[in-house]
Order: structure tokens, then sequence, then C-alpha cells
């Protein structure tokens, strides 16, 4: 899915400036395995 398909880095800053969204990322990329 082209919408996770973030540098590690950018992701890392995402999820380090908004933490609560962690979960809800790493479900959707469960659910939805490539």
């Amino acid at each position: 899915r082209p919408e996770f398909a973030l540098p590690e880095e950018t992701t890392f800053i995402f999820l380090k400036i908004n933490p609560t969204h962690e979960l809800n990322f790493t479900t959707s990329i469960a659910q939805d395995p490539h």
C-alpha cells in the first residue's frame, strides 16, 4: 500500500511525534499484509 511506503526516518519521526498512532499503524499493516 503506497501510503505506507515512507522512509524509515519519516516513519520514526511521525511515530515519535504522534506515538498514539503507532498501534493503529501497526494494526493496519498486520490486517493488510503485502
